[in-house]
């Protein structure tokens, strides 16, 4: 089974196309110079990742290769950036270059293994700096966003979301009022019945 990253990025600089011939094999990333080439590229063979630099202009361009390419499967990255390292970070996030070993593999696959990897370099940061209070610092950074997540997932129900996060309903709206978070439910009603 062939696990090699496809990753494609779009660029005419011929900079960009030597860097990624000379490195970018490894990595699972090749280059071609425009929209037609990525078209015909996607064709031969699905594609893991996009990267492409465009500014304002080259939105038309880019929804051209939406078109064309399988969104469910393909991650596209476009804007203005640095091409070919957005490139090597998409390859090191969908896992090529990091999975070398099988315990690589099942620590990776895990919520623990992914919390390793993801604070390591802000631990080291931390411990480099001589900072304090490391766990309630990561405690804080990381609550607010998994509240936020569990009630946009239960459209703002707050005993769902209580439920889902194994906490008291009443501690949901304490962290709630605490990180100021806004709740808001999603419009449940279809596009047909507007009202007039």
């Amino acid at each position: 089974m062939d696990n090699h990253l496809n990753i494609v990025v779009v660029s005419p600089d011929p900079d960009v196309a030597n860097k990624i011939q000379r490195v970018g094999s490894r990595l699972g990333i090749s280059h071609v110079r425009d929209v037609k080439a990525l078209k015909q590229k996607a064709t031969a063979r699905s594609l893991d990742g996009v990267v492409m630099e465009t500014k304002a202009e080259g939105l038309d361009e880019l929804a051209r290769l939406t078109q064309s390419i399988d969104l469910s499967k393909t991650c596209i990255l476009a804007g203005p950036l640095p091409v070919f390292e957005a490139a090597e970070k998409l390859s090191q996030v969908l896992g090529n270059g990091r999975l070398n070993t099988q315990e690589d593999q099942r620590r990776d696959f895990t919520l623990e293994g992914y919390v390793e990897a993801k604070f390591g370099d802000f631990v080291r940061a931390m411990k480099a700096s001589s900072a304090r209070s490391l766990y309630s610092t990561l405690i804080r950074t990381v609550e607010r966003p998994l509240i936020e997540l569990a009630l946009r997932e239960t459209n703002a129900n707050q005993i769902q979301a209580a439920r889902l996060l194994g906490m008291n309903r009443n501690t949901l709206r304490k962290k709630i009022t605490e990180f100021k978070i806004p709740v808001k439910r999603r419009d449940q009603t279809s596009p047909q019945k507007k009202p007039k």
